[in-house]
């Protein structure tokens, strides 16, 4: 199991924002089909990413808690709903 942050929210891009989302799409492959979405306890959006695991908690876990995120929400149909 994987995942791939593919977004980053505007206000915690910094000079290497661009390189970081680069080393990560080189990652992708064809398990990565359930995107999800991390934010914060305000319900603010930080990242979005695309996991090999549907319900997958490791990018909260591994990635989102290091900058506050307490969420993390995935794609089902049209809406992301919470794990």
């Amino acid at each position: 199991m994987s995942y791939i942050i593919t977004r980053i929210a505007p206000f915690l891009r910094d000079e290497n924002t661009l390189t970081f989302l680069g080393k990560e799409k080189v990652k992708q492959n064809e398990k990565h089909q359930f995107q999800f979405k991390l934010f914060d306890g305000d319900g603010i959006e930080y990242f979005t990413g695309i996991s090999s695991s549907k319900w997958d908690f490791r990018p909260l876990d591994e990635f989102g808690l290091a900058f506050g995120c307490t969420e993390i929400k995935y794609l089902e149909g049209d809406i992301y709903i919470i794990c």
